[in-house]
């Protein structure tokens, strides 16, 4: 959707098409000579590389009276112990162009460090960070994994009471993953799909592949036994299986493709791509329920109504018996009903405040309202990005920030809008693509009150858009928006606008 906040950007963004690295060094003298010369050979090496634009701020003069351009302050901290050392590449750089300007200041970073044990050195850019957060998510998914299979064979063992029961499930999800990754890979042809969509196959086709392979299974298994023994039996058992509960797998799985269908109206590609791939899982995780799991109880045949090793352990054969898929007429669960069903008012209240006690964590939860409020702590990037925000706060990320299309505009609206509450200050204009930006200072918490603040009162010299709750908002200039996202597509723009 094309809103206020969007457009905004994309005035500031128009004609841009460079990526940027930047080398925060805090904690040492700027006028270091050895800092200096570490500067210097940086711009040496990066000045081979084709499209790649150095910014040395240390190498620049100072002016007359010893002060420094006014263009510069944001590359030099508040405390006047550190420096800014940017490098950007233009023409749309490939992915190995990015690789080596990286791999040019992460060296750098590295002797910067050793000539100055106790400084702060990180290498941070907008890739960087998007790589910090995609593999944070990625780990985060591979733990989960790593916990689950081992739980779902455990549950598997008990409900099936053998090894070759629980195990079947477990090959229709791997035949699962494995069809859906390779769709995923055709997909790759003619869309973006982020390295974090294969943990989500991987975690749905688990997911789907288990649940159906259980109910084949199970079902398989309790038709068969109380059918006559033989081959025509067990084709006979395996049909019935597939038709009934293929029925309700092929149910499930159309209404959670169905869900996934609701992915593809987002913009970013990224979710597009989270909801083609949870699509092309589903229909081949349904695909495996049908076709690959009766070939595999035909293969399997007598041998899954077999008891198992389980079933022989003492203690244990108890346990399977009362929980397996072959449950007696009174068995543990319809006890459990009817004892429910004596006091429902007092189990209700049981389970309330059980569900309260173990969801107790989302009172603490921290929800991070931009991507840098997501950094792990471990990660270099939050060192990054805090040490920006408190040394460097003339080029930290902006929260809020006034888009106009004449610098006149912006100075006039500057004005007004540093006398708004929470407002700390309000930058001077700078020209960005076809735009000119104004930084407004507020802190962190009073980024959205300040926006509807500006939003509610806009510049004399035009009509307004207010918050609206249509999906488009009409809107003539000037007008406020919001910005939390990259920018996208270049598209036509209002003449003013306010973004955080």
């Amino acid at each position: 959707m094309q809103g206020e906040a969007q457009q905004g950007q994309d005035l500031l963004s128009s004609g841009s098409g460079t990526t940027g690295f930047t080398l925060l060094v805090h904690g040492v003298d700027p006028h270091s000579t050895r800092l200096a010369e570490l500067a210097a050979d940086l711009g040496d090496r990066l000045g081979p590389l084709p499209h790649v634009a150095y910014t040395d701020p240390l190498a620049i003069p100072a002016l007359p009276d010893g002060s420094r351009a006014p263009q510069l302050a944001p590359l030099f901290s508040k405390d006047g112990r550190g420096v800014l050392l940017t490098a950007s590449i233009s023409e749309h750089p490939s992915t190995a162009a990015k690789l080596r300007v990286r791999h040019v200041l992460e060296q750098a970073r590295d002797r910067i460090r050793d000539a100055f044990p106790h400084s702060t050195v990180e290498v941070g850019g907008g890739s960087l960070l998007t790589d910090s957060l995609q593999g944070t998510s990625e780990n985060d998914l591979r733990r989960g994994e790593t916990v689950a299979l081992p739980v779902a064979l455990l549950v598997m063992l008990f409900v099936f009471g053998g090894f070759l029961a629980a195990g079947l499930p477990l090959v229709g999800a791997g035949a699962s993953i494995l069809g859906a990754l390779g769709a995923l890979l055709g997909f790759t042809y003619v869309m973006d799909v982020a390295n974090t969509v294969i943990n989500v196959v991987t975690a749905v086709g688990l997911g789907l592949s288990i649940d159906y392979g259980l109910l084949m299974v199970s079902r398989f298994r309790e038709l068969y036994r109380t059918s006559a023994r033989g081959r025509g039996a067990r084709i006979d058992a395996i049909a019935l299986t597939t038709d009934r509960a293929g029925r309700t797998v092929a149910f499930s799985g159309t209404t959670f493709a169905i869900a996934s269908l609701g992915l593809l109206v987002f913009e970013p590609d990224m979710i597009k791509a989270i909801g083609v791939a949870a699509m092309a899982v589903t229909v081949i995780a349904i695909a495996s329920a049908l076709t690959l799991m009766p070939a595999l109880l035909s293969l399997s045949g007598e041998r899954l109504i077999r008891p198992g090793a389980l079933a022989r352990v003492p203690g244990v054969r108890a346990l399977v018996a009362r929980f397996g898929d072959i449950a007696p007429d009174d068995g543990f669960f319809s006890r459990l009903t009817r004892r429910v069903q004596r006091h429902p008012a007092l189990v209700t209240l049981a389970c309330v405040v059980v569900l309260v006690a173990v969801g107790s964590p989302l009172f603490t939860l921290h929800l991070a309202n931009t991507s840098v409020d997501a950094i792990p702590r471990v990660s270099t990037q939050y060192a990054f990005q805090t040490t920006l925000d408190d040394r460097f706060p003339d080029a930290a990320l902006v929260r809020v920030e006034l888009v106009t299309s004449t610098r006149a505009d912006a100075e006039t609206w500057s004005r007004s809008v540093e006398s708004l509450d929470h407002v700390h200050s309000v930058a001077a204009p700078v020209r960005s693509g076809d735009g000119w930006g104004a930084r407004v200072r507020v802190d962190g918490r009073d980024g959205i009150a300040v926006v509807q603040e500006i939003r509610a009162d806009p510049p004399p010299s035009g009509t307004g858009c207010r918050a609206s709750t249509r999906r488009r908002p009409t809107c003539r200039p000037p007008f406020c928006a919001e910005r939390r996202g990259p920018p996208s597509s270049s598209r036509s723009a209002p003449s003013h606008c306010c973004s955080s």
